[in-house]
Order: structure tokens, then sequence, then C-alpha cells
């Protein structure tokens, strides 16, 4: 019976043995658990930021594409604008160009219109000359004869 006893007691000191290392095993495992816990909470944490990082990077791709977007509209509203301008001063330069081809037109009939008038003139001189010099010959004449 006392080596029954003893090896009960054998027995008995095995297991609390293998209970306690179950037990700093399980402690052990507890603390690696924390642990991973921990990280686990710092990638969600991380993660998190990222994310967030990522939203925001979103608006703002989301905010420069609707500024090149305007940009863009604005750059061909001004494109536009520039060619109505353009347009306009083409329209204006074509009609100075008529109105000056149009100027030489009435300056080429006013300069033949003033060539006739000098032709007119020179011959009414002419003319007034060839009175004057008659009236002189008649003057003489009328001088003569009444002498």
């Amino acid at each position: 019976s006392d080596a029954k006893v003893q090896e009960l007691k054998s027995v008995m000191e095995k297991q609390e043995k293998m209970y306690d290392q179950a037990i700093d095993h399980l402690n052990e495992m507890k603390k690696q658990l924390a642990k991973a816990h921990e990280e686990m909470k710092e990638y969600k944490d991380r993660a998190e930021n990222l994310m967030a990082q990522n939203h925001k990077f979103q608006l703002e791709r989301h905010e420069i594409a609707a500024e090149v977007k305007t940009a863009k509209l604005l750059s061909d509203a001004k494109v536009q604008e520039l060619k109505s301008v353009m347009e306009k001063q083409e329209k204006m330069y074509d009609q100075a160009i008529d109105h000056l081809n149009e100027m030489k037109k009435q300056l080429a009939k006013a300069h033949e219109e003033m060539k006739e008038y000098k032709d007119r003139a020179e011959n009414l001189m002419a003319q007034n000359h060839k009175f004057q010099l008659e009236r002189h010959e008649i003057a003489a004449e009328v001088k003569t004869a009444k002498l």
C-alpha cells in the first residue's frame, strides 16, 4: 500500500507538473495573444489612417480633376472668345481694306475730275487771254478810228 501511495503521489506530482506547465503555456499564449491583439490594433489603426489618407487623396484627385476640367472649359471659352475677337478684327480689317479701296476709287475719280477742271480752266484762261488780246486790238482799232 505504501508503494501504491508512492505511485499515486508520483502520478499526482507529474500531473501537477503537467498542469503547472499547461498553466505556464496558457499564460505565455495569453501574453502572445495580447501582443498579437496589440499589433493587430496598431495594424488596424494604420490601415484606417491609410484608408483616410487614400480617401483624402481621392477627394483631392477629384478636386484636381474638376479644376482641370474647369480650366479646360475656361481655356476653351477663352479660345472661343479669342477666335471671336480675331474674327471681328478680321472683319474690321476687311471693312477697312474695302473702305480704303473705295477711297482710292473716289480719289482717282476726284483726280480725274480735277484734271478735267484744270483742262477747262486752262481752256478758259486761253480763251480769256485770246479775248483780252482781241479787246486790246479792238480798243486799238477804236482809238485809231477816232484819231
